[in-house]
């Protein structure tokens, strides 16, 4: 058991709102330094009174660069930083102050020293006519599971075996936590997820509470169908001599066709866009789209 690991963390930021504020100063009171990569074109003033916070490292000059980017960027440094782990959290997580300690120590009293990637359990929000809605745990409360994937969210990542995964490949967003996943295991490490520790995760934008979107059918921006199409076609590639990649690739573009047609708004708009991202694929493109 080791008690003296030293935690970072990453939140990455686009055009956050101030009721997140809360939630980056327990950050900044759990974790040794906690960094704020903003993808925002511009930082928002509210932002000010947590930068000046002594162990917080703001990132940002008005350029999107993604998530890859952003882990790429803020996990070499924790890693020169001589940090242990650094912690991989979107801006819209609500990881509780208790929730953060206790995975602090599964940590330190796991002996296996194969795994590199720590995982929480979550749930997702939901918003009704009576307030926020939430779905069951995804994973058993009492149980600790050894995991092929996880979201980005929630990710403590062990700086001394993932320095042989980074940098990530630029998949700007979506796809980013499945490759970085699928890269360890390849390489011999394990992902474990602890029931017990519990983050509570909007995914995509505000979703209303309905039958469709308890079911996983929620309405995403135009903009990242192109970034789901181009690169879940990049990822079945990549990964193209395991069976499983490939069949998680087949069917997610079956259920992005099915979401569009079952719930989302903007169709057209969003099957060109696919399109675009089959065709940037073909093309070799990665990172940001380009018009």
């Amino acid at each position: 058991m080791n008690i003296n690991y030293r935690f970072a963390c990453v939140v990455v930021l686009y055009n956050p709102e101030e009721d997140i504020k809360q939630q980056l100063k327990t950050y900044s009171e759990c974790f040794k330094k906690l960094f704020l990569f903003d993808n925002s074109p511009k930082k928002a003033q509210w932002l000010e009174s947590i930068t000046e916070i002594e162990n917080v490292c703001y990132i940002g000059n008005g350029e999107n660069l993604g998530l890859s980017e952003a882990f790429n960027i803020t996990f070499q440094k924790s890693y020169e930083e001589g940090f242990d782990f650094i912690a991989t959290m979107d801006q819209d997580t609500v990881f509780e102050k208790e929730e953060i300690l206790k995975m602090f120590k599964h940590i330190s009293e796991c002996e296996d020293d194969s795994v590199a990637i720590f995982a929480t359990n979550f749930r997702k929000i939901y918003f009704g006519k009576n307030g926020p809605e939430y779905s069951k745990k995804i994973y058993p409360e009492n149980d600790v599971i050894e995991e092929r994937f996880h979201i980005q969210s929630g990710n403590f990542l062990k700086t001394s075996l993932m320095k042989n995964v980074f940098p990530l490949d630029n998949f700007f967003v979506s796809f980013v936590d499945f490759d970085m996943d699928y890269s360890a295991y390849i390489k011999g490490y394990k992902l474990l997820v602890y029931g017990d520790c519990l983050i509570t995760q909007q995914i995509g934008e505000p979703i209303k509470a309905s039958f469709l979107a308890k079911h996983g059918f929620t309405n995403m921006s135009v903009n990242r169908y192109y970034y789901l199409m181009r690169n879940n076609l990049y990822f079945g590639k990549k990964y193209k001599d395991y069976k499983e990649v490939r069949k998680r690739a087949r069917y997610g573009r079956r259920i992005f066709a099915l979401k569009i047609l079952l719930s989302e708004k903007n169709k057209i708009a969003k099957i060109k866009m696919m399109k675009k991202g089959y065709k940037d694929y073909k093309n070799g493109v990665l990172g940001g789209m380009t018009e």
